[in-house]
Protein backbone atom coordinates (compact mmCIF):
# COMPACT_ATOMS: atom_id res chain seq x y z
CA UNK A 1 0.00 0.00 0.00
CA UNK A 2 1.38 3.67 -0.42
CA UNK A 3 1.29 4.09 3.33
CA UNK A 4 3.63 1.28 3.72
CA UNK A 5 5.56 2.08 0.94
CA UNK A 6 6.26 6.03 2.84
CA UNK A 7 6.64 4.41 6.09
CA UNK A 8 9.52 1.87 5.00
CA UNK A 9 11.07 4.67 3.11
CA UNK A 10 10.96 7.24 6.26
CA UNK A 11 12.26 4.56 8.41
CA UNK A 12 9.08 4.40 10.44
CA UNK A 13 6.95 0.84 11.76
CA UNK A 14 4.58 0.37 8.92
CA UNK A 15 0.92 0.91 9.85
CA UNK A 16 -1.15 -1.73 8.43
CA UNK A 17 -4.43 -1.25 6.94
CA UNK A 18 -6.22 1.66 8.18
CA UNK A 19 -9.43 2.11 6.74
CA UNK A 20 -10.31 5.18 4.52
CA UNK A 21 -13.35 5.73 6.89
CA UNK A 22 -10.17 6.16 9.95
CA UNK A 23 -7.92 8.11 7.83
CA UNK A 24 -10.68 10.83 6.62
CA UNK A 25 -11.40 11.73 10.53
CA UNK A 26 -7.88 11.81 11.06
CA UNK A 27 -6.51 13.27 8.32
CA UNK A 28 -9.51 14.84 6.55
CA UNK A 29 -11.24 14.08 3.36
CA UNK A 30 -9.14 15.68 0.26
CA UNK A 31 -5.87 14.55 1.83
CA UNK A 32 -7.20 11.05 1.51
CA UNK A 33 -9.22 11.23 -0.87
CA UNK A 34 -6.07 12.66 -2.83
CA UNK A 35 -3.89 9.68 -1.87
CA UNK A 36 -6.87 7.10 -2.99
CA UNK A 37 -7.84 8.02 -5.70
CA UNK A 38 -5.64 7.21 -9.23
CA UNK A 39 -4.16 9.93 -10.96
CA UNK A 40 -2.52 7.66 -13.81
CA UNK A 41 -1.77 10.83 -16.42
CA UNK A 42 0.57 10.40 -19.54
CA UNK A 43 3.59 13.04 -19.29
CA UNK A 44 4.39 12.03 -22.93
CA UNK A 45 2.87 15.18 -24.43
CA UNK A 46 5.45 17.41 -21.91
CA UNK A 47 8.58 15.16 -22.71
CA UNK A 48 7.62 16.16 -26.65
CA UNK A 49 6.93 19.96 -26.29
CA UNK A 50 8.77 20.81 -23.54
CA UNK A 51 11.65 18.82 -23.76
CA UNK A 52 11.00 17.69 -20.21
CA UNK A 53 12.23 14.44 -18.42
CA UNK A 54 11.24 13.19 -14.79
CA UNK A 55 13.65 13.23 -11.96
CA UNK A 56 12.98 10.24 -10.87
CA UNK A 57 12.46 7.41 -12.96
CA UNK A 58 9.49 5.66 -10.63
CA UNK A 59 7.32 6.75 -7.72
CA UNK A 60 9.34 4.39 -5.20
CA UNK A 61 12.84 5.93 -6.44
CA UNK A 62 10.96 9.87 -5.33
CA UNK A 63 10.09 8.77 -1.95
CA UNK A 64 12.77 9.58 -0.10
CA UNK A 65 13.37 13.19 -1.64
CA UNK A 66 9.54 14.35 -0.77
CA UNK A 67 10.22 12.93 2.60
CA UNK A 68 13.07 15.13 2.75
CA UNK A 69 11.19 18.20 1.30
CA UNK A 70 8.64 17.35 4.17
CA UNK A 71 10.98 17.12 6.79
CA UNK A 72 12.46 20.87 5.56
CA UNK A 73 9.44 22.13 5.79
CA UNK A 74 8.29 21.29 8.95
CA UNK A 75 11.80 21.98 10.33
Amino acid sequence: SLINRLTAQAGVKPVGHVPPWLMRLLLGRPLVDSLLTSARVSNQKAKQVLGWQPTYRTFDEGIPAVIQALDAFSA
